[in-house]
């Protein structure tokens, strides 16, 4: 990936997992934890920082030494929101290190009512960052929680399709998508649909 074009990765794995019942962050599937995959296949497609928000009490990897993670460690007994702020103030540094062309921050299961206490500010200070460059700031969420910068909103439905019996054995074989463009500001609107098979 070119210096001009890099992206970042945000990964937030600070939650309780209280209705899995242990840390699912740490749930080993192919001799690598859930939050090992999901870095090493940010790293392997080549993002750049990898931002990893986790529980204070889980250390970093001796086989993650790489410059391009950062490790931040949230409070133990954490409730989402503190979570969320630590997510958000790295996404913010990554913001400010400027030369990404795109950013994404997913919040799409973070829970409506830890959403809604986000001050609006936030996302004024977001905007401001991002004012002016050519990054894109793409924030994944189950409802509409600001207005974008340039004016773009997209609303995204999708339909999972899944192979094997039900319970734990079943596995993500593809995905149908409606993505529907809405913007305030400009005269673009209009449906996308496109599926993808794993």
């Amino acid at each position: 990936m070119s210096e001009d074009h890099r992206v970042a990765a945000v990964i937030l794995a600070a939650g309780a997992s209280r209705r899995y019942g242990s840390p699912k962050q740490l749930v080993v599937v192919d001799g690598r934890t859930l939050l090992e995959h999901a870095i090493d296949t940010a790293m392997e497609v080549g993002l750049a920082p990898v931002v990893a928000v986790v529980p204070v009490w889980l250390s970093r990897p001796a086989r993650l030494d790489d410059d391009r993670l950062l490790w931040i460690r949230g409070e133990a007994s954490s409730l989402f929101d503190r979570v969320m702020e630590r997510g958000l103030k790295a996404l913010t540094l990554v913001l400010q290190a400027g030369g990404f062309g795109i950013v994404v921050f997913d919040l799409a299961d973070a829970p409506a009512q830890a959403l809604n206490r986000i001050p609006f500010t936030t996302w004024l200070r977001i905007q401001r960052t991002i004012e002016g460059s050519e990054t894109v700031c793409l924030l994944l969420a189950p409802h509409a929680m600001t207005r974008s910068a340039g004016g773009l909103t997209l609303t995204c439905e999708g339909r999972p399709e899944w192979e094997g019996d039900a319970g734990r054995s079943r596995r993500l074989a593809g995905l149908e998508m409606g993505v529907r463009v809405v913007s305030p500001r400009r005269q673009v609107e209009g449906d996308v649909a496109c599926s993808a098979r794993l």
